[in-house]
């Protein structure tokens, strides 16, 4: 006959008296691995590079000129840069149209009264800062008026440069 455990008044034999003691080790067990805790530092980085792109939409058509009044242009540039990116807006080359040995003088602008001048560098061009995403930004051509230039075509390509 087996033997009661004290306190117990179910009989326990080896087996039973076995799985008492890892039912035990497996609770206490549990218990015991998590009484203490280790921890390592784990650093997490991540880099942002700077960049830019820009586009045209299309061209600067001033149309036919008027010596009485100038003409007034306009055209899209698309800038995509770097959210918190400051860059410089500009255009180097000077601002001349030519057809043959003639020339027409404009100049380019940030606002459709003439009074932000499109800078030639990074030190006199337009600063701005990128938001991440794609921006349209409106530039201003401007011919004056009271130009005697003879009958043609006249063009010029230039370049437009973002600086960061």
């Amino acid at each position: 006959m087996k033997k009661p455990v004290r306190g117990l008044s179910l009989p326990v034999g080896k087996l039973g008296l076995l799985s008492l003691f890892a039912a035990a080790v497996v609770l206490l067990g549990t218990q015991i691995a998590r009484a203490e805790t280790r921890t390592a530092s784990l650093n997490v980085t991540a880099t942002v590079a700077a960049s830019a792109t820009v586009s045209v939409g299309g061209s600067l058509a001033f149309g036919d000129y008027s010596t009485a009044s100038g003409n007034l242009a306009s055209v899209i540039v698309t800038v995509t840069a770097t959210n918190g990116l400051i860059y410089d807006l500009y255009v180097p080359e000077g601002r001349e149209m030519t057809s043959g040995a003639n020339t027409i003088p404009y100049d380019l602008y940030r606002d459709a009264t003439h009074l932000g001048l499109l800078g030639t560098n990074s030190n006199n061009g337009w600063e701005r800062t990128g938001t991440g995403a794609m921006e349209d930004i409106t530039v201003y051509g401007w011919i004056a008026p009271g130009l005697n230039p003879p009958v043609g075509t006249y063009s010029q390509t230039v370049t437009i440069t973002v600086e960061y």
